[in-house]
């Protein structure tokens, strides 16, 4: 077995993956990359992985990113049957699949908004940005109620990704004694994770050493030294060269979208750019909860034998329940996969401006009271991608080519589907959603959502769709957020592709247009009258 491991030792994803190697016992040719230096960005490595980002596996002629689809393939590939750390039974593992896609699209981005801002760019602590940390902290607590681990009671993926990003905001020194549950969690996966203190610790202590010397560093530039319109003005004469260097190599390291939007406006304009004399132009933060009406016609949904009989008077209940917002790109997700798989879904739409995402009785069900949710029985579910995976172990029999067994194939599945999340949707809610609450464009975030697309552009040369040549969950989830971007009038002429493999989801995908279709329609009505709203 030869496997390499290209990665940065401070990385909360490398150690992820690291820590899942110890624990299954296998054994990298670890590869050190000097992002600084642009070791990533070398022809021979974009080769390996076009997105250039860390880490990066190559199993033989094999490679992949992103962390947690890494850590899958790991336990799918070398784990043996029936792993614990990524259990088979259908209820089992979308639970892991819900707590790795939070850590993912929520912890961690909250702690990286918090807290890389004061890091990186010498900024004050913003209070909003840490109660928002905070929130997410005690989602995890909440979660943690009653439960020995992340995922219940055994040590799984779950864990292993979350104590990557706990342990991180531990080394910053934000207390944990506020989350009673995740502090006794922390020490219990510190003291039973395999091989924990050199899959996690050293790394820890290298990012400990940065932060140390980055906050040093950014201590010298205080004062009217951070004025912005000094630093316009003449940066070089108040940072000097290493310091723009530093801080331009720290923050570009990091995902832009780890920055929250008020201070990647600031921050950025302030320390990276500033010695270029452009600006990314002002970003506003304003998102807010949307009220939209959406009407399911009789002729919409499939008439079934049970539809017969509702529709003849005798009262019928689907076993499956969601509770959704019709015009959300991951709501369409679900409905997407449900179509693809005839699976029918009892809907209730929440509105929620008027709070019915926080009443009791649906906290119960999700305490993170996030849409889209399903309801199986006595089993609740949320993160939409975790959603179309169970639906998928669940409902989709043997080998469904939507999401295939085959470790290499799922694999691929799984990092674009992390690709979506934690890249492509998230830029294109950075770019979009402050404009429709009045906020100017700014050119430096559709940069990064027109990279994110040349992106899957490249993942999609000489390929019919995005994970080979069958249609998976990676095309559903990719559509949703490409068709959303189509919907707000931002052209995808300049990624040829992605062009055309839009229109063959769009042909191919079972139910495209009662799935997909009428969720965008309310989409793009929403959209028409937050603008016709902010031009007044």
């Amino acid at each position: 077995m030869t496997l390499d491991l290209y990665y940065a030792p401070g990385s909360a994803p490398c150690r992820v993956v690291l820590l899942v190697a110890a624990a299954l016992d296998v054994h990298f040719n670890p590869h050190i990359l000097n992002l600084r230096n642009g070791e990533h960005l070398t022809p021979e490595f974009l080769k390996l992985n076009p997105q250039h980002t860390v880490p990066t596996l190559v199993d033989g002629d094999f490679s992949l990113w992103e962390s947690r689809a890494i850590g899958k393939y790991l336990v799918n590939k070398y784990g043996g049957e029936n792993n614990d750390l990524y259990p088979s039974d259908p209820k089992a593992r979308a639970i892991v699949d819900q707590r790795l896609d939070f850590d993912l699209g929520t912890l961690y981005p909250r702690f990286g908004n918090y807290i890389y801002p004061q890091i990186f760019g010498g900024a004050k602590a913003d209070e909003a940005l840490l109660k928002k940390l905070e929130e997410a902290l005690q989602f995890l607590n909440t979660f943690l109620e009653g439960q020995k681990y992340a995922a219940g009671d055994k040590l799984t993926l779950a864990d292993l990704s979350l104590v990557a990003t706990v342990s991180t905001i531990d080394a910053v020194d934000i207390s944990l004694k506020e989350y009673p549950n995740v502090e006794k969690w922390f020490e219990l996966v510190k003291a039973t994770a395999p091989g924990y203190q050199e899959a996690n610790e050293a790394g820890l202590k290298a990012f400990r050493a940065m932060v140390a010397q980055l906050k040093a560093k950014t201590e010298l530039y205080t004062g009217t030294q951070l004025n912005p319109v000094t630093l316009e003005a003449d940066p070089e004469k108040r940072l000097g060269n290493g310091g723009i260097k530093l801080l331009t190599f720290y923050v570009f390291d990091l995902s832009i979208s780890m920055f929250s939007p008020k201070h990647r406006g600031t921050y950025i304009n302030r320390f990276l750019l500033a010695f270029t004399g452009k600006k990314l132009g002002n970003y506003r933060k304003s998102f807010g909860h949307f009220k939209i009406y959406f009407f399911i016609t009789m002729s919409s949904l499939r008439k079934t034998p049970e539809m017969e009989t509702y529709i003849n008077g005798e009262q019928f209940r689907m076993s499956i329940d969601l509770y959704y917002a019709p015009g959300s790109a991951p709501t369409r997700l679900v409905q997407l996969v449900a179509a693809a798989l005839d699976v029918q879904l009892n809907p209730h739409i929440l509105n929620l401006k008027n709070g019915e995402h926080l009443t009791p009785e649906f906290l119960k069900l999700n305490p993170q009271h996030t849409v889209p949710t399903l309801v199986d029985g006595d089993f609740s579910l949320w993160e939409s991608r975790a959603i179309i995976r169970y639906l998928v172990y669940k409902y989709g029999g043997e080998n469904n080519d939507l999401y295939p067994s085959d470790p290499k194939a799922r694999a691929i599945v799984d990092q674009r589907l992390d690709f979506d999340l934690g890249t492509l949707y998230t830029r294109l809610g950075n770019y979009i959603y402050p404009q429709i609450g009045g906020a100017k464009a700014d050119e430096g975030l559709l940069k990064k959502l027109e990279e994110a697309l040349q992106f899957l552009n490249t993942f999609l040369e000489g390929q019919k769709y995005v994970a080979g040549d069958k249609l998976t969950l990676a095309d559903l989830s990719l559509v949703a957020t490409v068709s959303t971007i189509d919907a707000v009038d931002i052209s995808l002429k300049e990624y040829p592709n992605v062009e055309k493999w839009f229109e063959l989801v769009k042909a191919t995908a079972p139910g495209y247009q009662e799935a997909n279709e009428a969720g965008l329609k309310a989409f793009r009505a929403m959209v028409a009258q937050f603008k016709a709203k902010t031009e007044l």
